[in-house]
């Protein structure tokens, strides 16, 4: 009889054992909550591991609304689109980066509403849709961003919302004042906000777009070295996509009877930020927000390193292309054109190594 109760005791430890989840280093948890005129989300990051780490705060709540971290949908529609900042980031540092010790808690909360119009009543569905990246502390004394170790979150809330028409919606974007305007042959006009933080370095760079992306879209094709690289294995209807958000930003990049704006110390600028746009799809957006990043940067094309030019088409694949950051860097942009072409095609950072490597 002790044998036998000995036995089913080790069968239902070892069933319990299977069906446990796994803990995660890090897990997250959200809660979404209509007040009077808002819809906010609160985050708890947990650090489930017995060492200390450090997260990575760029596109998570953790910085508040500086990218789109959230697919939000009324239940069985298609995402609504997100209407905030979308921020250029450099290669993050240490400050780019939340201590988050063994065994503790940090909570964000986001106003989900600033950047999401919500104006039917029904129910809603709101997903964590970034993946959380993290370092160890030997990894971070040793600097070593390329050990940074990807976690996908699998978070959904669903909320019912009623009286819609009295939540708040996200502020309307209205293009900065023209001041001064720089006038130039067959190139949309510049006109500078803000004051002169070397804006000769990006009218230059500006010019070089102008007359390069004719040439960078030139590179696409299912014989292209370039395009496979950074596009993945071409299709028809890949290589059209990527056409045409090429044509997007050439139409208005070579205009001259267009005017596009350049806002030094955008009044939204972070540190680990290099510049900032809008999505006004099916609009052009006609302004890149500036940072102070952004400046110490050098002027042309230069391989896969940041550079003004870079950083001017990466933005303006977002405000007029409008590509998405699924990934940044040289090395996560490879590995996402050869495992995931189709994602591949509209991210932003993509189009600016693929711009840069059409010289």
């Amino acid at each position: 009889m002790k044998a036998l109760l000995f036995s089913l005791c080790l069968v239902t430890c070892l069933v319990c054992a299977l069906s446990a989840p796994n803990k995660q280093p890090v897990s997250v948890k959200m809660d979404c909550r209509r007040g009077s005129s808002a819809v906010a989300c609160s985050f708890l990051y947990t650090n489930n591991a017995r060492e200390d780490l450090y997260l990575l705060t760029s596109e998570t709540p953790i910085e508040g609304l500086l990218a789109p971290f959230l697919d939000v949908s009324l239940h069985g529609s298609e995402p609504i689109p997100y209407e905030g900042i979308i921020a250029y980031r450099l290669p993050p540092t240490k400050e780019d980066f939340l201590l988050l010790k063994a065994g503790e808690s940090f909570i964000a909360t986001v106003q989900i509403t600033d950047a999401f119009n919500i104006d039917t009543d029904g129910l809603y569905t709101i997903r964590y849709s970034k993946p959380l990246l993290y370092l160890t502390v030997d990894d971070m004394e040793l600097q070593s961003m390329d050990e940074l170790k990807e976690l996908a979150v699998d978070e959904t809330v669903y909320v019912v919302l009623e009286d819609t028409h009295l939540l708040v919606k996200p502020k309307e974007l209205e293009e900065p004042e023209i001041e001064s305007i720089v006038h130039i042959e067959d190139c949309a006009s510049v006109t500078f906000l803000g004051g002169d933080r070397k804006n000769d370095h990006t009218l230059r760079a500006h010019k070089r777009i102008c007359s390069q992306i004719g040439e960078a879209k030139g590179r696409v094709g299912s014989t292209d070295a370039l395009y496979k690289e950074w596009f993945g294995v071409y299709t028809d209807d890949r290589g059209t996509q990527v056409t045409s958000v090429y044509d997007r930003v050439e139409n208005v990049i070579t205009d001259s009877s267009q005017t596009v704006k350049y806002y030094n110390n955008g009044p939204n600028c972070k540190s680990g930020v290099g510049a900032y746009t809008y999505i006004k799809k099916p609009l052009p957006y006609l302004t890149v927000f500036l940072c102070d990043a952004y400046f110490k940067l050098t002027q042309n094309c230069k391989g896969v390193s940041p550079t003004k030019e870079r950083v001017l088409m990466h933005e303006w694949a977002h405000a007029l292309g409008w590509a998405k950051d699924i990934k940044y860097h040289a090395r996560k942009c490879r590995t996402l054109a050869k495992n995931h072409p189709n994602k591949a095609v509209n991210n932003a950072d993509s189009y600016s190594f693929h711009y840069c490597g059409s010289y």
